[in-house]
């Protein structure tokens, strides 16, 4: 072979290998759509099923082709992204992905001229969802299975000496007339909060900020005590000398549980947070409430 006619072929073998490739994207409606095409800047990507929405509208499938020596797993999804922008689809899942064995590879490369090795191939599914729907429906599942696997691990220490309820109110006790209604910081309406005017603002020799009584279908379920942060510890002392050591709280703080009629109690000194400013919460409640209280003032920021 001529020395001119080795370089051509060399030529003619690296411009193959630069020549950009090929991706094919085949849609497959799955329905009749309402939704107009937008632009492919709003279709986000989720690489698998996990990372989808909960909720989601099926728009169609996206099946995309290209040779493996001359495209990317990108370029897969750069064109996917347009096809589904075309459909008003704002999401794409990717369902599976392969890439051609190397006896296909071999084959190609013998009986193509240039290096292709053969096909890779990418199934995705266009969806519609609501982005919106989307951010609530996380936070409220991530914020469900904290608070279930921290519930989980609650130890207890049952403590007979714990009373059923606060003070001279026992749970279960109807609301009395000299409570005054108050807003209440537990998220969800079956919740009521009261005050009473005749309360002593002190457990002990602590001074409090409030007391705070929650009651649901008129009865009392709970209450929560706010004092200063710097009054943390005098509490916790004080409320050791009555019901002995407390067990730790995985939720932060230490806990107190009783385990007598009347559903029990449960009371807990949360840990101090990180704004100095900020109050220290007691939460102490019937034992079969105190979970779903506990939550609602999780969720409201209250604790």
């Amino acid at each position: 072979m001529q020395r001119g006619a080795l370089l051509n072929r060399i030529g003619l073998v690296v411009a193959t290998i630069l020549v950009t490739g090929c991706v094919t994207v085949e849609t497959i409606p799955l329905g009749p759509s309402n939704h107009p095409p937008i632009a492919e800047a709003q279709v986000t990507l989720f690489l698998n099923a996990k990372e989808a929405p909960v909720v989601y509208e099926k728009i169609a499938l996206l099946d995309t082709e290209g040779d493996t020596g001359q495209t990317t797993r990108g370029e897969h999804f750069i064109k996917a992204r347009k096809a589904a922008a075309a459909v008003g689809a704002n999401g794409i899942i990717v369902v599976d992905q392969s890439d051609p064995k190397m006896a296909e590879m071999i084959t190609t490369m013998v009986f193509s001229r240039g290096w292709k090795g053969g096909k890779r191939r990418t199934q995705m599914l266009a969806i519609w969802y609501d982005p919106a729907q989307q951010r609530e429906a996380a936070a409220k599942a991530a914020a469900s299975a904290s608070m279930n696997s921290q519930q989980k691990a609650v130890p207890t220490k049952v403590n007979l000496a714990i009373k059923p309820g606060f003070r001279d109110i026992r749970w279960d006790d109807p609301v009395s007339p000299e409570m005054q209604s108050r807003p209440c910081p537990a998220v969800g309406t079956s919740w009521e909060c009261f005050v009473r005017p005749a309360d002593r603002l002190h457990v002990g020799s602590t001074p409090l900020r409030s007391i705070l009584w929650i009651s649901r279908g008129g009865r009392i379920a709970g209450v929560m005590v706010e004092i200063d942060r710097v009054r943390r510890l005098e509490l916790v002392t004080f409320l050791r000398g009555a019901w002995g050591e407390p067990v730790q709280d995985p939720r932060g703080g230490v806990a107190w549980e009783s385990a007598n009629e009347r559903g029990g109690t449960r009371c807990v000194v949360p840990a101090p947070g990180t704004d100095l400013s900020a109050p220290v919460t007691m939460l102490s409640a019937q034992l079969s409430s105190f979970d779903q209280i506990f939550s609602a003032l999780f969720y409201s920021g209250s604790l």
